[in-house]
């Protein structure tokens, strides 16, 4: 089992769990972080600390993230260091999160960055149109 911390510029990671919860309903279990312009990234690695060190004590911490490279990433991989059992994954999206959250209890963090990579192609598509 797993917690689920969402962290992203702006508010992509809230509008990707108020997406999720309109298809699946309330959903317990999530954190959610955002780095706005004028936001203080200390303040943010607090935060984010502070609430890490409250979901483990119950559980593992899956942490989804926008971007490799950014503030929320660099944050989201020192405490995936700092607490074991945890993992993240970068390039979320709703899809990643719905799977997330309906394997969050029958799977490990660990597990499910295992699943989810052998299953990109379940999460990840093209779509073409015809050439000319």
């Amino acid at each position: 089992m797993y917690n689920i911390v969402l962290a992203s510029h702006g508010n992509f990671a809230q509008e990707m769990l108020r997406s999720a919860e309109m298809i699946m309903g309330e959903l317990d279990g999530i954190s959610v972080f955002g780095l706005h312009p004028g936001d203080s990234v200390d303040e943010l690695r607090e935060k984010m600390l502070d609430t890490a060190k409250e979901l483990h004590e119950t559980a593992d911490l899956l942490f989804l993230c926008d971007i490799m490279g950014g503030s929320p990433f660099n944050i989201s991989s020192i405490l995936t260091q700092m607490f074991p059992g945890s993992a993240l994954i970068y390039g979320a999206s709703l899809p990643i999160l719905i799977e997330a959250y309906s394997q969050r209890e029958s799977m490990t963090a660990y597990e499910f960055v295992a699943y989810i990579t052998e299953n990109t192609s379940n999460y990840l598509g093209t779509f073409k149109g015809e050439q000319q």
